[in-house]
């Protein structure tokens, strides 16, 4: 049993998911939030305590995430870091928000749920998202391989004003100038995901040999600041758009990570993940080539080639096997309960 001691909170700051959890306490902590409001009726976490005294523990975890190394953050840094020095214990702490590849913190075990490959240090830990877990509300239903490949995607990906527009081609044109004048094609990687949804669905659009069901969202929908429909509609259609596919398209958003792709295993259905540098959580443990097709950036201009290619050399049971294989990805590591029970009760426990 890992023995974790949480430092003192900071009164008014939001706390870390995994301790409402862990807790009992859940309850939607982002209230703009919509779509994760629940935890699954068997919801467990083992291996690992966060109850211990600090003189016990074997290592102390900061209650709040670091968004920004700012003044604020670099100081709360520092006071966790003096903390767990105190009992001389190694310190875990977390990072938040899309721009958290940019928060670099020494002197600690860092979990992160977004990082581009070049920029991963040897003390992150990439952790995948708290997401709804679809395969716990329905049973999965598997498909049968088909000729043509269904690809679907539901979800932010237009733009519904001229200065929306002159916006998207501003920003992007300036990144690829960036990326040539630095020399860094990274760089083009940083491009919101609104982009890489669109480039990918216009190359599958025009192929007759891909079917396409796709349902294209002016605003975000998980947000109910930004949402333009009704959420019971927009839930009931985003779930059965991934469950009536072979494959989701799962691009980045705005950080450098999807949720529809932990969606997408959890049902079942193979993402058709669109690999901007991505670091995902077990890279080392999870074979993640049984259970998804991953496609390089750069080579979204050969997308529906690729597709073909990957979809006529699948047999009817290699099909199957694969969506198999999807959920128990999920399951066995990706759902968060399952994650921090292999991270803190059995990785953790090695070292």
């Amino acid at each position: 049993m890992t023995r974790i001691h949480v430092a003192p909170k900071v009164p008014g700051e939001q706390v870390l998911f995994l301790i409402e959890s862990w807790e009992k306490d859940f309850t939607q902590h982002d209230d703009s939030t919509i779509f994760n409001s629940a935890l699954p009726k068997d919801w467990k976490y083992e291996g690992f305590t966060l109850d211990a005294a600090p003189e016990e523990a074997d290592y102390i975890l900061a209650p709040h995430a670091v968004r920004r190394m700012d003044e604020k953050g670099r100081k709360y840094a520092d006071d966790v870091r003096a903390y767990a020095r105190t009992y001389g214990k190694e310190l875990i702490i977390f990072t938040g928000g899309d721009l958290q590849h940019d928060v670099f913190i020494d002197g600690a075990i860092v979990l992160k749920g977004s990082q581009y490959r070049p920029l991963l240090r040897s003390n992150e830990i990439l952790v995948p998202p708290f997401v709804e877990d679809l395969g716990d509300a329905q049973p999965i239903e598997l498909r049968r391989k088909s000729e043509r490949p269904v690809v679907a995607f539901c979800g932010y990906a237009g733009i519904n004003s001229t200065a929306g527009w002159a916006k998207f081609y501003v920003r992007n044109a300036w990144l690829d100038i960036q990326a040539l004048l630095v020399g860094d094609p990274l760089i083009r990687a940083y491009k919101r995901g609104i982009y890489f949804r669109r480039k990918a669905m216009h190359a599958l659009e025009r192929d007759p040999r891909v079917e396409t069901q796709f349902i294209i969202r002016n605003t975000f929908s998980g947000n109910k600041n930004l949402i333009s429909l009704d959420p019971a509609r927009a839930r009931r259609e985003y779930v059965e758009n991934m469950r009536d596919c072979d494959l989701m398209l799962a691009p980045k958003g705005d950080g450098n990570f999807s949720l529809r792709f932990y969606e997408a295993l959890s049902m079942g259905r193979l993402p058709l993940f669109v690999d901007t540098e991505t670091v995902l959580p077990l890279e080392d443990v999870i074979d993640y080539s049984k259970c998804m097709l991953r496609v390089p950036y750069a080579d979204l201009a050969r997308l529906p080639d690729i597709v073909m290619n990957f979809w006529d050399s699948l047999s009817e049971e290699e099909y199957a096997a694969m969506q198999r294989q999807a959920r128990k990805a999920f399951a066995r590591y990706l759902r968060v309960d399952s994650f921090f029970s292999y991270l803190f009760g059995t990785r953790l426990a090695r070292t």
